[in-house]
């Protein structure tokens, strides 16, 4: 049974805090692992990297996931198929957010977050290939599991999702206004 995203934007928010902040422990272990080094990955004080939650409940709002499919065209071809077209929207669709967002925090902060110009398939700075692919697969592989964890929150108390989304999104503000500032 479909989610109703107009009626669920608490659950869907919530669960897209817990995507960035998995994605900063994804990012900040990573670099761990391969420099050695304890890296602040975001641009947040806040232990969170926006680019993935957002990302996320952005492709399953539109989308849905490979196997629930929310696009009627995408439901009526064979299932095998259906994840090959899946996989082809997440493949650009991130590729296209990440040259938009590094593009506009680099225009606001002045700061260049990351940048693939080393990789051999860059499109520029924030945008390669290589990456595109492997956060293509990434998402589809996972977002099954992200469409239980909204269902997850959507089963907490109304009046508790209320609170968290509220606290969550006042903390989320003032530390973009203060990280923005400085």
């Amino acid at each position: 049974m479909p989610l109703n995203i107009i009626d669920r934007k608490a659950d869907l928010f919530i669960t897209g805090v817990i995507a960035s902040f998995c994605g900063w422990l994804f990012e900040t272990v990573a670099f761990l692992l391969l420099y050695n080094t304890l890296a602040d990955r975001g641009l947040l004080t806040l232990p969170l990297c926006p680019i993935y939650g957002t990302t996320l409940i952005i492709i399953y709002v539109l989308v849905g996931t490979p196997i629930g499919s929310r696009v009627l065209l995408i439901k009526r071809w064979p299932q095998g198929f259906r994840c090959i077209v899946y996989f082809l929207f997440c493949f650009i669709s991130t590729m296209l957010i990440e040259h938009l967002v590094g593009s506009l925090s680099e225009l606001i902060t002045g700061r260049v977050l990351w940048s693939y110009e080393s990789y051999e398939y860059a499109l520029g700075r924030y945008a390669c290939l290589e990456m595109g692919f492997a956060w293509g697969v990434l998402i589809t592989a996972i977002m099954p599991a992200l469409e239980l964890l909204i269902r997850a929150v959507g089963r907490l108390d109304e009046g508790l999702k209320k609170r968290l989304s509220l606290t969550l999104l006042f903390a989320i503000t003032i530390d973009m206004i203060v990280n923005l500032c400085i």
